[in-house]
């Protein structure tokens, strides 16, 4: 045999002929899956220049420098892929991905919508489109596309959960209450909802209540920094403060970049000096 592995058999596809589109495209292929942007760039711009029409070579090499970090050299791949294909939702999705990071959100919208008309009612669709929408405030937009997301896949325990993200933004505390058991139904090792729920507890003042919502969460997920922040909160609001401090402690140690938590931790911290040395 010619060849010990996937590399070693397109490369020498391509010594008996270097013109092969497929082997420069599966050999740009194999070396993508390992990881290695650079090479599969090589391979997937040389299949793109003998086969400039197809729409899947542009696909391939603009996924290679969004790899690689080359956002605007995979921004003209995703545009020459449409172009040839208009119809493929995928270089769309790609394309928005990239407009995302560059901050375009605009023209970012413009695609996941496009997207979502491509689909064919493909529900992760629209719950993509829905969290872009709640990411840019706009929150009605985001409610219509979790519904519709939920019309097709009622068992969605993500939209649901994600829905009553939206409605607790905007101060909706017993609609997020809502969406959030009902995430609660369909996944009860769900963690987060458990956390989220015991926010909404905390803000409407029933702390009992919100403190069990965040052990459950801990029960699924021990070491959840945010669960533990949260219940730090909880307790600054109930004035047990030494309590407050080993919570906030703790998801520091879980995650010695919380800065929220570090902040607490100070201003808890000087709180109790100045208490101990009769300041208050």
């Amino acid at each position: 045999r010619t060849w010990k592995n996937s590399i070693t058999l397109w490369e020498d596809s391509l010594k008996k002929d270097p013109f092969n589109v497929l082997a420069l495209t599966n050999l740009g292929g194999a070396y993508f899956n390992r990881g290695k942007y650079k090479d599969a760039i090589r391979y997937y711009f040389s299949a793109a220049l003998l086969k400039p029409d197809h729409f899947a070579v542009h696909n391939n090499l603009g996924a290679a420098y969004m790899k690689d970090g080359q956002l605007e050299k995979a921004v003209k791949e995703y545009l020459k892929d449409i172009e040839i294909n208009p119809k493929w939702a995928q270089p769309h999705e790609m394309l928005a991905n990239i407009y995302k990071k560059l901050g375009k959100n605009g023209k970012a919208m413009f695609l996941y919508e496009k997207v979502v008309q491509l689909s064919g009612g493909d529900p992760e669709k629209y719950y993509n489109l829905a969290n872009f929408c709640a990411a840019e405030g706009k929150y009605e937009k985001a409610v219509v596309n979790f519904e519709k997301a939920l019309e097709i896949k009622p068992d969605y325990p993500e939209a649901y959960y994600d829905m009553g993200r939206v409605f607790h933004n905007i101060n909706r505390l017993d609609k997020a209450e809502e969406y959030y058991l009902k995430a609660l139904d369909l996944k009860n090792d769900y963690p987060e909802p458990y956390n989220s729920l015991g926010n909404v507890m905390l803000a409407k003042g029933a702390y009992d209540k919100a403190e069990e919502y965040y052990n459950k969460a801990l029960e699924i997920r021990p070491e959840y920094p945010e669960v533990y922040y949260n219940m730090g909160n909880g307790y600054v609001l109930k004035n047990d403060l030494d309590t407050a401090l080993e919570y906030f402690r703790k998801a520091l140690h879980l995650n010695p970049g919380y800065s929220a938590s570090r902040q607490m931790i100070n201003k808890i911290e000087q709180v109790l000096n100045d208490r101990s040395s009769g300041k208050e």
